[in-house]
């Protein structure tokens, strides 16, 4: 996330912030509470199923063709959101 959240203009000294702790603590969560939630918002694919499906149609309105999705265990995701 790091490396987009660059590329998105997001503050260069909380970007290395949250690199430098993934690295140092190996922790996704770790790192991941320092980011504000609008990169979570901006970097994921967040929300309601129909949520989702406006998100991705605006995205292919943009012109993006192609979508990576990363599944999580609901165990991680817990870990690393605080939600159950």
């Amino acid at each position: 996330v790091p490396d987009y959240a660059r590329v998105m203009g997001y503050d260069p000294t909380l970007v290395a912030q949250v690199r430098d702790t993934w690295k140092r603590t190996a922790s996704a969560a770790t790192a991941g509470r320092l980011g504000p939630d609008e990169w979570v918002e901006d970097l994921n694919l967040v929300g309601t199923p129909s949520d989702v499906v406006k998100r991705i149609e605006s995205l292919a309105a943009l012109g993006v063709r192609h979508i990576t999705i990363l599944p999580r265990k609901a165990s991680e995701v817990s870990s690393t959101t605080g939600c159950e």
